[in-house]
């Protein structure tokens, strides 16, 4: 009899963290990254997106989504670092940092996009009341589709321990979410040289590049006429 060979998981994903330069050299610094609060998000829709003609149900949504803003934060990041919108949006119109990581796959979800909003009958439902916490968590990851391009994973993180001084939440890095490569916007102005000392200072090995708008296309290259003095990064 042949044995049968192992079914193969795929253990982690690359997933990219873009923010302004401020931020970034503070997650670098401090090894950690803010975690977003569900009443922070730019989508008004939000959590918020079921369609209801009952007013009342629309109404019950939303201590639910303040609840959850007590207890629960996410991360947010992307499958891709060349996306031209990302960086406008979320990174200092290009003046940021994108940083990629290699993410624990279990951990992360992806978002689903979607043409309409769900309904109650999505979710098998009557009744707002009457939806449970796996479709709340659902409904937490379904967006509109106009927002497919930001090709979005979220990470659920439970809220302990805010910051003394800010009374923000932050997630260390880890190895299940470990910092890979440092990514410069094209209109960055960090020196090359604080990355470096920030990096060596708490041990890391990662890759560093600058980006750049591509010639013909509407994407994000790498500039590789960039000279830096980092190690490329390994797997």
């Amino acid at each position: 009899m042949v044995a049968k060979k192992p079914i193969s998981f795929q253990t982690y994903r690359t997933l990219y963290y873009y923010t302004s330069k401020d931020f970034a050299l503070q997650s670098l610094r401090d090894k950690r990254i803010k975690i977003a609060r569900f009443t922070e998000l730019n989508d008004p829709f939000d959590f918020l997106g079921i369609s209801t003609k009952d007013s009342g149900g629309r109404l019950q949504l939303k201590p639910i989504k303040e609840e959850l803003d007590q207890t629960t934060g996410i991360i947010c990041m992307s499958t891709s670092w060349q996306e031209p919108l990302l960086w406008g949006h979320y990174a200092d119109k290009h003046k940021g940092i994108c940083l990629q990581f290699r993410c624990a796959y279990e951990d992360w979800e992806e978002i689903k996009y979607r043409a309409e909003r769900p309904t109650l009958r999505t979710f098998g439902k009557t009744s707002v009341a009457a939806l449970s916490k796996h479709d709340l968590r659902r409904l937490s990851k379904m967006k509109f589709n106009q927002w497919a391009y930001e090709k979005e994973f979220r990470k659920f993180v439970p809220l302990s321990n805010p910051d003394f001084v800010t009374g923000f939440y932050f997630h260390d890095f880890s190895s299940r979410m470990k910092l890979k490569r440092v990514i410069l916007g094209s209109k960055c102005d960090v020196p090359v040289e604080m990355i470096h000392r920030l990096c060596l200072h708490n041990g890391d090995q990662v890759g560093l590049i600058k980006s750049k708008p591509a010639n013909f296309s509407f994407k994000v290259l790498e500039d590789v006429q960039f000279e830096h003095c980092l190690p490329p990064d390994e797997d």
